[in-house]
């Protein structure tokens, strides 16, 4: 047996089921295959039904079917726009400014105690230098 899209076998499906009512077997595979093509493009359902949208040809070349599980690549404004309804990334959002804040005083902090143990550890080194001089 030839391995079939999910689609495909729906449509194969339908032509058997109602193949004894010969015209309305192509309605029935038109319908499933138009049904199976919107939900895996995620394209929003046309008013038209099958029999209108059979009629017309795709543009493509020759007469290839395009694949119905294919995902179209989001555009750059998509991408832009889709996390910012995200509740995670607003609550990131919010959170970034106290972490930003409260990092910069903790980096000011330690800065001014390195400085701080430096002084200390200058001044244990020249007393330490003054009594080997001394001695």
């Amino acid at each position: 047996m030839i391995s079939r899209t999910p689609c495909a076998q729906l449509g194969a499906l339908a032509r058997r089921r109602v193949s004894a009512f010969g015209a309305a077997r192509d309605e029935a595979h038109d319908a499933v295959m138009f049904v199976c093509r919107r939900w895996s493009s995620g394209e929003p359902q046309e008013r038209s039904g099958p029999a209108q949208r059979s009629t017309e040809k795709p543009a493509g070349a020759g007469g290839e079917e395009s694949n119905p599980f294919e995902v179209p690549r989001p555009t750059w404004q998509q991408m832009f726009i889709a996390p910012l309804g995200s509740p995670i990334f607003v609550v990131c959002l919010l959170l970034l400014g106290p972490v930003l804040y409260f990092g910069n005083r903790a980096d000011k902090r330690l800065e001014e105690e390195n400085v701080r143990l430096r002084e200390q550890r200058l001044s244990r080194r020249r007393a330490r230098s003054d009594t080997d001089s001394e001695e």
